[in-house]
């Protein structure tokens, strides 16, 4: 998914000359971290693979040093990955008196990169797990082909997307949700292409369809409005359509929600 901080004039012309729908960056998203450290126990054969030695029963002072040992991965693990507090804020863009993007650094890296949108109310936040050197959204020079993760929250504060990326193609295991905050959709791409088998559900969370790809094409089962990854689900022409296939050809098509409206 492809955002841009600089679009406003663009989709406010879209808007103003009619057009149903949102914009394609009509909508900032907030912050949504997950926690700072998964604390997950090594299990007795894995830390017995560390130290060489095989996974039978230990004594005290075996247990007490694979303790010891244990700790220590795991402040390591933690320690590896930059606190809040430890982000430093640098603006990139301001506009009356309002930053409308900016970056969070932590040792000269890029952990964060923020931007406000057209209407300014909302925000998105693209995380880079392992840091980046030069801002990447409406980056003029060279990309950095780099992992990243685009999340979204709903102005009324619940999630509104998750979209894992490398390169700015969706990569992975893509979720978005409704404004209540059940699932709306999960779906799955291999570098910009989906694949596999999507499921949609209402706002209630109950599965209504499930549609499956092959070869990058819609292919059997029922779909849901845009393919696109992210926010961009909801970020698309209305009414969106509901759409079922078979063997790859259309079969019907009828309207599914005529209006969706940011919250």
């Amino acid at each position: 998914m492809r955002w841009h901080a600089n679009t406003g004039l663009k989709h406010r012309s879209n808007q103003a000359n009619g057009h149903q729908h949102f914009g394609e960056h009509a909508l900032d998203l907030c912050i949504w971290r997950q926690s700072e450290c998964a604390v997950g126990a090594p299990s007795r054969s894995y830390i017995g693979s560390l130290l060489e030695i095989p996974p039978r029963p230990m004594t005290a002072h075996v247990q007490s040093f694979v303790l010891v040992v244990t700790a220590g991965l795991v402040l390591f693990s933690c320690s590896s990955r930059p606190s809040v507090s430890s982000l430093k804020k640098e603006v990139l863009l301001q506009e009356d008196g309002q930053d409308r993007h900016w970056v969070m650094r932590a040792d000269g890296m890029i952990m964060e990169e923020h931007y406000l949108t057209a209407h300014g109310d909302l925000h998105v936040v693209v995380e880079y797990p392992k840091g980046v050197h030069n801002p990447q959204v409406d980056a003029r020079g060279e990309k950095e082909n780099v992992e990243s993760v685009v999340k979204g929250f709903w102005r009324n504060g619940k999630r509104m997307s998750a979209t894992p990326q490398v390169a700015e193609k969706a990569n992975g295991r893509d979720l978005v949700w409704w404004p209540s905050g059940s699932i709306a959709r999960e779906a799955l791409f291999v570098m910009g292409t989906p694949t596999g088998t999507w499921k949609f559900y209402n706002e209630s969370g109950q599965v209504l369809w499930e549609g499956t790809y092959k070869n990058g094409k819609r292919w059997s089962g029922t779909f849901i409005g845009s393919e696109r990854p992210g926010a961009d689900f909801f970020l698309t022409m209305y009414p969106m359509k509901k759409i079922t296939f078979g063997g790859g050809v259309l079969l019907h098509e009828e309207e599914f929600l005529k209006e969706l409206r940011p919250q």
